[in-house]
């Protein structure tokens, strides 16, 4: 047994505390006080750092995995569940600084009670939406909500220290005589943006390898890829892709080689938008399998392996409002002796929305009557599921038969048991101990169902961080790759663009779908952005086709720009050149289009270029 614990260990890399080990005899004599709890897995999932829940509890045996996109049936009181019956984290504390565990002194008298009337905060949501530091006009388009958060400055930075990230390797590192480095021109903004659109619309056409979206193959061919920009130039920015000065960065940050677009980007999450009363904090996982020392396993997940985030999302609009990149014992969160691992997230997340009356909606691996006091205290409500075996708890007697509910209230905290098909234990502070109907008949007698109004409201809001994170998922951006760094980076590029779409439908009423807005983002950036790209390179005649949505494009025409040896310049109109509607023949114009780079005769050849895909 102590081998196979060694062995999981190892492998899972879950442990922050290097003295978890030594001091497990501790803990066993610390939780042999504790009669009333079952034993079990003596606290490992929290020791560990290992959050294996989801955010409902109740009625199935089928696994959670299968139905990761389904939001019905993540309910509390639904057909499908999941129970996890670990030791609760507030019955031995761990203290980083002394190596010691303090026990939870909150004092909780329990009464038993069935007629309790919590006490809601005020709210006011008249500032509750996009905030006037937001970018954004009446008349914004659809990329404008997305450039907001990957504006001018973060993309300057972004292409100086990618050009500075090639430099560093040319110089510590001897390239080889067909090294794809050696072709490298520094980058620019416009083409970092291209390069962005394109790699938001590989999901929509999505490819086994990333070499087929530029294949020639009849079956395969996408041409807006090979029009845009060339194979290897992309794969070429994909690898150079950087975001902090290795020679200066702070080598003890985890998070380092992120940390520069993973500030700013959260920032402007909590600048640009105010959230309206309920927020829920949930945790998500990016598929990583890499060696990395943060690595996560989490069973319940869908992808069971990668780099764990803490989420907090307004339950209103979807709209992802800050997060929390898990790192181990170095995790950036406020660590609260009395509320343990997971308090100490929300205390953090939280920080920005107490005393304005928030209310709060957790899953059972934050929830504990400590918390629940905890935000009381400070003006905001909270609601969610409870592990049975969490300190403070109070001692439901006997087995309920279904539809039946125990209550008992302690320092201004409810703490209800309801039978469904399981049990199901709710912490509230804003809900009474009455049923409300659920909206659904028992599909027997016919008969309204009744639930606990906590219940009910816990299932309304806790979906939507399920929701937000079933939408990244339809169209993930992400792709493989060695480099951590890279998967979190387009993750954060999702996240934005879900951000930005739940602005638009924030700001303008409509209610296009994701799928839509996305497209809608990535050709106004390939509009704006892709023309702009040039050809440094050696060899090779010069594309006109770089801009692939020049056919319908609201674009104008220039006298072509004087030369020093020239003040009336002429070039070799392009489509007069390459027509295949009639003879071709060079002739020369005075005129071009400064959108496109394309030397065009006024008449007729600027309206043919412009309005068909073959002239």
């Amino acid at each position: 047994m102590e081998g196979r614990r060694a062995r999981d260990l190892r492998r899972f890399r879950l442990d922050p505390y290097p003295s978890v080990e030594d001091d497990r005899d501790l803990i066993h004599e610390l939780l042999d006080e504790y009669d009333d709890e079952p034993s079990g897995p003596l606290f490992e999932d929290d020791l560990e750092e290992d959050s294996e829940h989801e955010n409902e509890l109740c009625d199935s045996d089928h696994e959670d995995d299968e139905d990761d996109n389904d939001d019905d049936n993540n309910d509390v009181g639904s057909d499908n569940t999941h129970r996890n019956e670990s030791v609760p984290e507030e019955a031995v504390i761990f203290d980083g600084d002394n190596q010691s565990y303090v026990e939870n002194e909150v004092n909780w008298q329990w009464v038993s009670s069935d007629d309790y009337h919590p006490h809601i905060f005020d709210f006011d949501s008249s500032s509750s939406g996009i905030q006037p530091e937001c970018p954004l006009l009446d008349d914004s388009e659809e990329m404008d909500y997305f450039l907001a958060f990957f504006d001018a400055p973060l993309m300057e930075m972004i292409s100086e220290e990618t050009n500075r990230y090639h430099s560093q390797k040319m110089r510590d590192v001897a390239l080889g005589r067909t090294s794809m480095r050696k072709k490298w021109r520094d980058t620019f903004v416009s083409e970092l943006y291209t390069f962005f659109a394109l790699s938001l619309l590989m999901p929509h056409s999505y490819k086994g390898d990333i070499n087929e979206y530029w294949s020639t193959d009849p079956l395969l061919r996408t041409e807006i890829f090979g029009k845009t920009m060339s194979r290897d130039r992309y794969l070429l920015l994909l690898r150079t892709l950087h975001f902090a000065n290795n020679d200066s960065r702070d080598k003890d940050d985890k998070l380092s080689l992120i940390r520069p677009i993973l500030s700013d980007l959260t920032r402007k999450f909590k600048l640009f938008f105010k959230p309206f009363r309920n927020l829920v904090i949930d945790e998500s996982l990016i598929l990583y399998k890499g060696r990395l020392r943060f690595k996560q396993y989490i069973r319940t997940k869908r992808h069971r392996f990668g780099i764990k985030l803490f989420i907090i999302c307004c339950c209103e609009t979807g709209y992802i409002l800050g997060l929390i990149v898990y790192t181990g014992k170095g995790t950036d969160i406020q660590f609260d002796r009395t509320l343990g691992v997971s308090g100490g997230v929300v205390k953090t997340m939280m920080s920005d929305y107490l005393n304005q009356g928030h209310t709060l909606f957790t899953d059972n691996w934050y929830t504990s009557p400590a918390l629940c006091k905890y935000l009381k205290e400070n003006g905001t409500g909270s609601c969610g599921t409870v592990r049975s075996n969490r300190v403070s708890m109070p001692k439901f007697q006997g087995k309920l038969q279904k539809g039946e509910q125990q209550s008992f209230v302690s320092n201004d905290v409810l703490c209800v048991k309801w039978h469904d098909k399981r049990d199901v234990i709710m912490c509230t502070t804003i809900n009474s101990n009455e049923m409300v109907d659920s909206g659904k008949k028992d599909h027997v007698t016919n008969e309204a169902k009744l639930k606990p109004a906590a219940v009910t409201d816990y299932n309304i809001n806790m979906r939507m961080v399920d929701k937000s994170d079933m939408q990244i998922g339809i169209a993930q951006t992400v792709r493989k790759s060695v480099k951590w760094y890279i998967k979190l980076f387009f993750h954060l590029l999702d996240i934005c663009l879900l951000n930005a779409y739940n602005m638009y439908l924030v700001k303008t009423g409509n209610k296009p779908r994701l799928k839509s807005f996305r497209l809608a983002v990535i050709r106004q950036m390939l509009t704006k952005f892709a023309s702009d790209r040039t050809n440094n390179g050696k060899g090779g005649r010069r594309s006109v086709e770089r801009n692939p949505i020049r056919v319908g494009a609201l674009h104008f025409i220039e006298f072509l720009p004087a030369t020093e040896k020239k003040q009336s310049a002429q070039r070799a109109c392009y489509v007069c050149k390459h027509t295949s509607k009639r003879p071709a023949k060079r002739k020369d114009t005075r005129y071009w289009c400064p959108d496109c780079k394309v030397p065009l005769c006024l008449v007729p050849c600027f309206k043919e270029f412009h309005t068909l895909n073959n002239f």
